[in-house]
């Protein structure tokens, strides 16, 4: 039995998630369906979110109008409804400035799900996009934000391409006031910079940081550094010492002693 267009406002989640189904399972979705699925875009529900994105983005019937509708909603919608249309864009093969523009607030979100799901869409994208997401993820690495800095390191590390600027970023931030930050730009150098011996070197350093964290992390950066600076060589032999069990691991990795 078919729901009706009532059942897409129905507050059970699990109502408006069949709805989505019923109208995706009928291959094409047209008419008042779209229009009350393009609402369900801003949906309270992330999983009701996905759901009619995913659908719309499968459609064959999308259009110069519904195109236009999503464009307004990236313009002039809430946070949500901004975060759907891109997601929506991203699921149709068709990312845009102002989609990026909105992953890139969505990783400064509360919720680690969309998070994540905004620097998979950044990664996913970057061929699209080039130099300006290499430059949008700049700008964010020295947001207000810790957690936006944080997931623009962990996009720069995972969009995988040897960047100048970025590298000078990730080195500065490894003194950032946030402990997560730091350790994100520690797990972004050995990828973004392109001088690995001085990028050794830098990381060397926190080998003997206060956070034993940052020890682990900077003795993981250098096993993919693989310098055989001397200085850097010094100091992961005096970590290959350190009491800390984890610390003595991790150097033993960058020595190649593992």
């Amino acid at each position: 039995m078919l729901s009706d267009s009532s059942d897409f406002r129905h507050s059970d989640r699990d109502t408006r998630l069949r709805a989505i189904a019923v109208r995706a399972a009928r291959g094409v979705i047209s008419g008042a369906d779209a229009s009350e699925m393009l609402r369900l875009l801003g949906d309270t529900d992330k999983r009701v979110q996905r759901a009619a994105a995913e659908a719309l983005a499968a459609n064959p019937e999308v259009d110069a109008d519904f195109d236009r509708r999503i464009d307004e909603l990236l313009a002039f919608g809430d946070g949500r409804a901004r975060w759907g249309a891109a997601y929506y864009q991203a699921r149709a093969g068709r990312p845009s400035a102002e989609g990026l523009a909105t992953w890139i607030d969505t990783l400064a979100s509360t919720d680690r799900d969309l998070r994540w799901a905004a620097h998979n869409l950044i990664v996913d994208s970057a061929p699209v996009f080039g130099p300006a997401l290499l430059s949008a993820l700049r700008t964010a690495a020295v947001d207000a934000n810790a957690q936006r800095r944080k997931m623009a390191f962990y996009a720069l590390r995972d969009v995988a391409v040897a960047d100048e600027e970025g590298a000078g970023l990730a080195l500065t931030a490894l003194d950032d006031a946030q402990l997560e930050v730091r350790l994100a730009a520690l797990a972004a150098v050995p990828v973004v910079h392109a001088d690995r011996d001085r990028a050794a070197r830098a990381v060397a350093a926190y080998l003997g940081d206060a956070d034993p964290r940052m020890q682990r992390a900077a003795a993981a950066a250098l096993a993919k550094l693989g310098s055989t600076d001397p200085v850097v060589v010094e100091a992961l032999e005096t970590a290959f010492r350190a009491q800390d069990a984890a610390l003595r691991r991790a150097a033993a990795r960058a020595l190649g002693r593992d």
